[in-house]
């Protein structure tokens, strides 16, 4: 191997000798930021170790003999782990042997039978991942490519050392991709740089869509015919067709393609299919797209370099070579097309990204923003510090990821190497680190960035997520910038309509195309929507009758048709040409991706007659039809149109033949006539109609003559004009006319536009086309002219000249008259004239004699007023003072400043007022009356005063009363008005004076306010137990003052009390009770016990009590006297108790 390692190195070397390339790597910039967001602080973890390197070996690659069409050969890597033997499995695309050497044990073979772990093979034709130098040729340009790999340019990847053989015996199978242990520990295979950038021819279109014509990129074309049914009466066949240039811009295309192991059956077949597909619909003949493929897998693998449309049939072929297994490294397909793209040139750059799952393996981040160390000593671990990490740069030598998890572990493979973002300690003294982020926490954030990096390019990238889960179709969602398709199925059908749109918004001539087509007021639609024949797009019928064609996109050479059938209604009149259809539109996105519109021209038929429609088109000297620029076109329609004319507005008789004449186009001349499949030279065309095809279209030819003519315009009122004729491209030499001549003017020559613009046309001026030329003049700068003053006299009804200047100016152009200032009047409006040339002009001013304001102004203290009387003068005119005005109670004082004549301003003269001294007012006092609701005038005082000056009331004393200062109409203040009608009004409140009812213990009963005057309404009659009231102590009416009146009572006497003699303990009477009457309430009565036999009297035998109104009782308790023996029952000599006692 080692001696096909050297040949291969001596090709590349010898290549880039011959072709002068040079190789320099691309420089990585910042992308997008990681999704970790926010400041976190992370306890350290202990640094990683490192890994070891292998390469791979290669072998040469022949280009493909179809012109453009990239082919390449097979391809052998082979892995080694210095002396320990074989490596663990990888990737069917993994690395290569370390140094170029052989797996321990085993043979040297052919590219055919490559071993990679447990004997993944990559066979012939597969997806390319080694160093590869082919040549393309298309359109005689060629293409070059080599790899570039670490150092030597085709070191394929790392391999660490010591690998122990159970681990080399690991299957890496697939999860999803058929992974079943770590292969992150080998390296990238490396990436493919493109030497030569192939040039293509540009065909610029910048106009909006209504500016552009047939055929330049982006043109649309629209037609619209109506046929008649055949077997059907009345029946008419309506065919839309919808034609397009498209984009005559360059697009470099890179379609990458997930080849993972997730991707295998039915998936990968309809991948390839739908991929073919596009390729089909991009590379179109005008050469402008070229496509190149890369596939990935935990690699990535180009699959075909740039090929246009003479090599897309090799290209398809590559595509269909692509067979599915191992992990998913997205960024490493994104990163291997931006280096594609890097090479070439192109208007557009686009990546159209494939895949269907999250990323399984990414390229290991090494630098970073937003992580850092705290503060620490040498002999502490310090924190990582996160505050919205973000990539900054990756090494792409080095891949990491398990391949079977999205997610980003710390660290993995065999032997364990570190999978996130280290950062070092760079403090002096600190002999420690790298330390282990948690930065990226998964393979999706440095997919994201490097398509930022992509996109920061400029380049356009679309995402189609094939059942691709939530980690899968987010990480291919924030790659996009251009289109993100979520598919939940990966059939063919599905597939192919994506790629068909991306294709559209990449080449075609527009996109996002609608039809609005409504029936003619005369016609009813007959197919239903099922027999409405659109083999592209969609149609639908409106709930108003309208047929909506969702068109999609216009594509050149492939017209989009759709064919319905109408009916006329049965009250069309036969004689009478009715439109098939209203006015018929078609919305799109022109290619400057702006909103545009057009309108299909729409058909006119009759029941009973036909058509005849002729129009001009322009063709060149060979006949042939051309657009407005002079573009060869394919048919009259599409070129450019001179005139549309109808040859009767009523239907034409049918089985009749017509004769059809051409129109005479000044600057033209007549070619020859087109109609359906004949064509001549005649004037006339014999058209007959027929019906079945009742609308004929003539189209005559013209083209623009030979003969051109110069008509010369002396360019000013009732001038002359003349002709001269030549051939085209010939100039005038001595044909030309004299110079002309105008009064007051000189000929400064001839010019293509009347305002003088252009280039100046003379003798040797070239003439291609018929054209006017018109008569420049200078006019002369010293002709004469006046200007007259003219001032207004007093009576307004004439003017009288005052002054005359003399001036001179510009012939033909206006004067400069300028208007005087003079005293007292005002210039009117005046017009500024044409100055003749024979000096005769003369521009009158006018002045209007000003009129000014008279203003009699009263000042002072009083009736002051600005505009007392205004009146008008004109200047110099004489004035008569107003008459003196006066006012009650004031005296004026006269005007002063009245001018004899009015000068020329407006003036102010003055007068004012002194008031009266002796004006009368008057005082009235009110007092408050005894209930309170109202006031009695008491007194009206007579006073005098200076008028208009403010005088107060004095309050006078009134017994018993005082003065409301608050009562809401006191009137204490005022001016005295000249009128003597000032009265003011004071008002007086009766004194309010507290009269206290008490009871004879001194208990208020009651409290009432009484006014000055006024009577206190007593309580209640008290009640006092073992009394009588009396009355009332004291006065309560007619109150002057304070008062407190107290209650009388006189005790009650006619109450009684009871003695009683009881048994003490049975409560029996022992004698007769003792009742006493005529008893005092209050008193206190005593009594004693009598004596009664037998009995003895209870302790007290004296008691007294209180007389109450009631329960007035003395009881005296008795116990009977007791003569009684004992007999006790006792033991003799004890005492003891042996019956109980009787007595």
């Amino acid at each position: 191997m080692k001696g096909k390692y050297k040949k291969t190195i001596a090709l590349l070397m010898t290549l880039i000798m011959v072709l002068s390339i040079n190789i320099t790597a691309l420089a990585e910039g910042s992308a997008n930021p990681s999704s970790i967001q926010g400041k976190v602080v992370e306890k350290m973890e202990l640094p990683a170790g490192d890994a070891d390197s292998a390469e791979v070996e290669t072998q040469d690659e022949t280009a493909g003999e179809d012109g453009g069409d990239m082919t390449t050969e097979d391809t052998d890597i082979k892995e080694e782990a210095g002396e320990e033997g074989a490596a663990e499995g990888e990737d069917v695309d993994g690395a290569g042997a370390e140094d170029g050497e052989a797996v321990e044990g085993e043979d040297e073979k052919d590219e055919e039978d490559l071993e990679a772990g447990d004997g993944a093979e990559e066979t012939a034709g597969e997806d390319k991942v080694v160093d590869e130098v082919g040549t393309t040729e298309e359109n005689g340009g060629e293409q070059e490519a080599i790899a570039e790999n670490g150092q030597d340019g085709i070191d394929g990847g790392k391999v660490a050392e010591g690998v122990t053989e159970a681990e080399e015996q690991l299957d890496l199978g697939d999860n999803p991709d058929n992974i079943t242990a770590d292969e992150a520990y080998i390296e990238n295979l490396g990436f493919y740089y493109p030497a030569l950038i192939k040039m293509y021819r540009m065909m610029a279109q910048s106009s909006n869509s209504d500016e552009i014509t047939w055929p330049a990129p982006g043109a649309i074309n629209l037609i619209k015919t109506a046929d008649p049914v055949e077997g059907e009466e009345n029946q008419w066949e309506i065919t839309l067709t919808v034609e397009g240039k498209n984009v005559q811009k360059t697009s470099k295309v890179v379609l990458v393609i997930d080849k993972s192991g997730s991707m295998k059956g039915k998936k990968m077949a309809n991948t390839i299919l739908a991929a073919q597909e596009f390729v089909d619909k991009l590379l179109l003949s005008d050469g402008m797209t070229e496509i190149a493929v890369v596939s990935f897998d935990k690699n990535a693998h180009i699959v075909s370099y740039f090929v246009g449309h003479g090599g897309k049939d090799g290209l398809k072929t590559e595509i269909g070579k692509i067979e599915a297994d191992g992990g998913t490294n997205i960024q490493a397909g994104i990163h291997q097309a931006q280096i594609l793209l890097d090479a070439v040139t192109a208007d557009n750059k686009v990546i159209v990204l494939l895949g269907d799952g999250e990323a399984t393996y990414s390229y290991k981040v090494t630098q970073a923003s937003g992580i850092t160390l705290s503060t620490h000593k040498k002999n502490q671990i310090p924190d990582i510090i996160y505050d919205d990490p973000e990539v900054g740069n990756v090494d792409y030598d080095n891949i990491v990821g398990s391949g079977s998890d999205y997610a980003l572990a710390a660290s993995g493979g065999f032997p364990s190497k570190v999978y996130r973002y280290q950062i070092y300690c760079n403090e002096s003294g600190h002999n420690h680190g790298p330390w282990t982020t948690t930065f990226p926490t998964d393979n999706g954030i440095p997919t994201i960035w490097e398509a930022g990096l992509a996109k920061d390019k400029g380049t356009k990238i679309y995402s189609i997520a094939l059942n691709a889960g939530t980690n899968g179709n987010y990480v291919l969602n924030e790659c996009q910038d251009s289109g993100y398709y979520e598919l939940n199925s990966s059939e063919l059908d599905v597939l192919s309509d994506v790629f068909d749109e991306i294709a559209g918004q990449i080449a075609y001539a527009a996109n996002n195309a609608i039809v609005i087509d409504p029936m003619g007021q005369m016609f009813n639609l007959v197919s239903s929507l099922e027999e409405i024949y659109v083999p592209q797009g969609t149609a639908e019928i409106t709930a108003t009758g309208e047929i909506k064609w969702d068109v999609g996109t216009i594509k050149e050479d492939d017209p989009a048709i759709m064919k319905y059938k109408v009916m006329i209604k049965d009250e069309a009149e036969k004689d009478k040409l009715y439109p098939t259809n209203g006015t018929t539109t078609m919305e799109y996105k022109d290619i400057n991706e702006k909103d545009a519109e057009d309108e299909f021209e729409v058909p006119e038929v009759s029941v009973s007659g036909g058509k005849i429609l002729y129009k001009g088109y322009l063709v060149n000297d060979e006949g042939e039809p051309i657009s407005e620029v002079g573009i060869v076109v394919a048919r009259p329609d599409l070129a450019k149109r001179l005139y549309d004319n109808t040859y009767s507005n009523d239907p034409l008789d049918y089985n009749k033949t017509y004769i059809v004449a051409k129109s005479e186009i000044p600057g033209y001349k007549y070619m020859g006539y087109v109609w359906n499949d004949s064509n001549g030279t005649q004037d006339t065309v014999s058209v007959l109609l027929l019906a079945t095809a009742p609308t004929q279209i003539v189209w005559f030819a013209y083209a623009e003559k030979n003969d051109v003519t110069v008509t010369f315009e002396e360019n000013y009122l009732d001038a002359s004009s003349y002709h001269r004729t030549i051939k085209s491209g010939s100039a005038l030499k001595t044909n030309m006319p004299p110079n002309p001549n105008r009064l007051g003017y000189s000929f400064m020559g001839w010019y293509p536009n009347e305002g003088g613009t252009g280039d100046k046309f003379d003798s040797d001026t070239i003439v291609t086309s018929d054209i006017t030329v018109y008569a420049q003049w200078a006019a002369n700068t010293d002709t004469a002219y006046k200007v007259e003053h003219y001032l207004q006299n007093l009576a307004g009804d004439d003017y009288t000249l005052k002054d005359t200047d003399n001036i001179t100016g510009m012939t033909g152009t206006e004067t400069a008259a300028e208007a005087k200032t003079y005293t007292g009047f005002t210039v009117k409006g005046f017009n500024q004239v044409a100055i003749a040339a024979d000096g005769t002009t003369i521009v009158k001013i006018y002045y209007d004699r000003n009129t000014y304001k008279l203003t009699y102004a009263i000042t002072g203290s009083f009736f002051t007023n600005a505009n007392h009387a205004i009146e008008t003068y004109k200047f110099g005119e004489a004035v008569t003072a107003v008459s003196t005005p006066s006012q009650t109670g004031y005296t004026f004082v006269g005007w002063a400043g009245v001018p004899a004549t009015m000068p020329a301003e407006d003036v102010t003269v003055t007068g004012y007022y002194t008031a009266n001294t002796d004006t009368a007012y008057t005082v009235e006092h009110y007092l408050q009356n005894l209930a309170g609701d109202g006031y009695i005038l008491e007194e009206s005082e007579s006073k005098a005063g200076t008028t208009d000056t403010i005088v107060t009331a004095v309050a006078k004393s009134y017994t018993g009363f005082s003065e409301n200062a608050g009562h809401a109409d006191r009137f204490a203040s005022g001016t005295i008005a000249a009128d003597g009608s000032l009265v003011l009004k004071l008002y007086y409140d009766r004194v309010e004076f507290t009269v206290t009812f008490k009871d004879h213990d001194d208990k208020v009963l009651k409290t009432e306010s009484v006014r000055y005057g006024g009577d206190a309404t007593p309580p209640d009659d008290p009640e006092r137990e073992g009394y009588t009231f009396t009355g009332w102590d004291g006065s309560y009416k007619n109150v002057v003052k304070d008062e407190t009146v107290v209650a009388t009572y006189t005790p009650i006497t006619n109450l009684s009390y009871t003695v009683n003699y009881l048994e003490k303990d049975t409560g029996k009477a022992l004698a007769d009770p003792k009742t006493m009457t005529g008893q005092t309430f209050g008193k206190v009565v005593t009594e004693n016990a009598i004596d009664i036999v037998g009995y003895n009297k209870v302790l007290p035998t004296s008691k007294s009590i209180t007389i109450a109104m009631s329960g007035n009782v003395i009881t005296f308790y008795y116990t009977a006297k007791c003569l009684c023996y004992t007999v006790n029952y006792l033991e003799q000599g004890t005492n003891k108790v042996l019956a109980p006692a009787k007595h």
